[in-house]
Parts: structure tokens; C-alpha cells; sequence
């Protein structure tokens, strides 16, 4: 009996197309979960420039009303109880951060405002705008800024 032997002959066996889809299917996952973490990734970076743009806002507020900067010191966005109750202008700004923070979506979102005195120096005040949310732990930043000759 003779065998016949194809010259020639090309074609792939049923385990190479198997490695072949295996190896496909790792670099499929890969991929996706690449684009899971950029997509993470994008929603952090957009929680960040929303946070420092409300951050420009708030300060912009104080500046405004400088002559009233105690009026700020110590508000925080999740407790009514520390809405500025001497100077409307400050109240109507405290309801415009909480509105805002509520507007950004930030995940339990917090403004707190603190106020220094003479601090770095004499006539010099300093505000901090700190906002703290939590998604996938716990941010925080701070902004600050110092005003000169007040209160």
C-alpha cells in the first residue's frame, strides 16, 4: 500500500485554531479592561476640573464681598446650620455652592470654607475652599487664597 502525499498541502489543525482563538480572546480582555480604567480615569479628571472650577467661583464670591469675609468662615455645604445668617449676600452664596455641588453630581460632596486671620501677616486674611467627596475612596482638595486689608 501506498500513501499518497499531497504536495503542498496547506491548512491549520483544529488545536492551532484553538490556541490561535485563545490568544485572541486574551487580547480582547486586555483591551477591555484597558478601556474600563481610561473610562475611570476620564470620570476622575472631570470630577477635578469641576471641582476647581467651582473652587475659582466660591473664591470669587469672597472676593466680591470681601468687607464681609467673616460672614464665610466656617461654612460647610452639608450642614444648613452654618449658612451665614448676618450678611444675605454670603447666605445667597452659600445656597449657590450647594446648588452647584448638587448640579456637578459630585458623590457626597462638601464645601467647607475656613477663614485665618492676620495670617500670613498682619492685614493679610486667608480663605480656604476645601471640597471633599467620595467615590472610590475618599478626595479632598484645598484652594487658597489670601485677601489683604480686611475685616
Amino acid at each position: 500500500m501506498h500513501r499518497k502525499i499531497l504536495k503542498g498541502s496547506s491548512g491549520f489543525t483544529l488545536i492551532e485554531i484553538m490556541v490561535a482563538m485563545l490568544v485572541m480572546a486574551y487580547g480582547i480582555l486586555a483591551v477591555m479592561s484597558m478601556s474600563v480604567a481610561a473610562i475611570q480615569g476620564n470620570s476622575a479628571a472631570d470630577y477635578v476640573t469641576n471641582v476647581t472650577i467651582l473652587a475659582d467661583e466660591v473664591i470669587e464670591m469672597i472676593r466680591d464681598n470681601v468687607d464681609n469675609i467673616t460672614a464665610y468662615d466656617g461654612i460647610n455645604s452639608s450642614d444648613v446650620k452654618t449658612k451665614p445668617a448676618t450678611d444675605a449676600t454670603a447666605a445667597a452664596d452659600y445656597d449657590t455652592i450647594v446648588s452647584r455641588l448638587n448640579t456637578l453630581g459630585l458623590p457626597s460632596g462638601v464645601c467647607s470654607i475656613a477663614v485665618q486671620y492676620n495670617t500670613p501677616a498682619n492685614g493679610i486674611d486667608t480663605a480656604q475652599v476645601t471640597f471633599t467627596w467620595a467615590r472610590n475612596g475618599n478626595h479632598s482638595m484645598t484652594f487658597t487664597r489670601e485677601f489683604e486689608g480686611l475685616h
